[in-house]
């Protein structure tokens, strides 16, 4: 800063000063003047008048502090309009960073609910041992559903069923956590989506909503094929399910299954297409099936 600068700034700040103070200066003039006129008139009569001229001007002083209380006061007024729109956005941005912090949470304890179900299938040793492979071992399963549903041998059918059956389980088990996540989600942002108790269709019918979701969206193409495979195919798995349950009945000679279970998936069937797999006449006609009253 140059030395011209300096000395226009000290006059800035001078100005400033004597603006801020001038009912002071005022107030002191006016002080001075009085003490002066009574000090050095020896005229009493002049005292007197000058008197009245000083209780005069005292009167415009008051006048004058009267203004400048005023005036005061509307600084302050201003200083608190200030402050309170401080303290307003100090607010806003406050809220903005609690829902900033609410929205990670959130997408948190989404994520939490898929890398859960992750974990589970890592410590179960079975065919599927990620997410990413469920799509891939639904398709390749598909050869051991001749063998369920041609065979009459409940050994040949039982080993390919146990086969068969933890791809299938891991299938439901990720829609199922998927839709719970997706679900938490919505819930919180209250936004509108198709509401079903059937976690395969409720992925089927919001699949455009559930890939905008951020993080768990990129699970949404995943989900929509083992979903869509998983109806697509609902009454053939109904078939391999009963095959299953009739050969490992047979195997072990006892009622392993709710004979609820069992009598759903026969009227399942037989109101779709009566198509009934091979090992189903030889269940029929073993004492097991008197077991599940069938």
């Amino acid at each position: 800063m140059s030395d011209i600068d300096k000395s226009n700034d000290k006059v800035r700040q001078k100005a400033t000063h004597f603006i801020q103070n001038w009912n002071w200066y005022l107030s002191g003039l006016l002080a001075v003047l009085a003490l002066f006129f009574y000090t050095f008139l020896p005229d009493i009569e002049s005292k007197a008048q000058h008197g009245d001229f000083v209780a005069g001007f005292a009167s415009a002083l008051a006048f004058i502090w009267l203004i400048a209380s005023f005036n005061q006061q509307k600084a302050e007024l201003g200083l608190q309009r200030n402050e309170l729109a401080m303290q307003r956005a100090a607010i806003e941005e406050q809220s903005k960073a609690m829902a900033v912090s609410a929205e990670y949470d959130l997408l948190s304890g989404c994520m939490l609910e898929i890398d859960n179900f992750q974990r589970e299938l890592e410590k179960t040793p079975n065919t599927v041992n990620s997410i990413n492979e469920i799509s891939i071992a639904l398709t390749d399963g598909v050869k051991y559903w001749k063998t369920i549903l041609e065979s009459t041998d409940p050994e040949v059918i039982s080993e390919a069923y146990m086969k068969w059956t933890p791809i299938e389980i891991s299938a439901h088990s990720f829609t199922k956590a998927y839709v719970s996540a997706c679900n938490r989600y919505f819930d919180f942002k209250q936004l509108d989506v198709t509401a079903s108790d059937d976690p395969i269709a409720y992925v089927i019918q919001n699949e455009s909503s559930i890939r905008k979701i951020p993080q768990i969206g990129n699970y949404a193409g995943m989900a929509y094929v083992i979903a869509n495979f998983l109806s697509t195919t609902e009454p053939g798995l109904k078939k391999i399910s009963l095959a299953g349950s009739c050969a490992l009945s047979l195997s072990s000679n006892n009622a392993m299954f709710e004979t609820e279970y069992i009598n759903g998936l026969i009227k399942y069937i037989k109101d779709r297409d009566g198509d009934f797999p091979k090992i189903y006449a030889k269940f029929r006609a073993s004492e097991v099936s008197e077991k599940y009253e069938v």
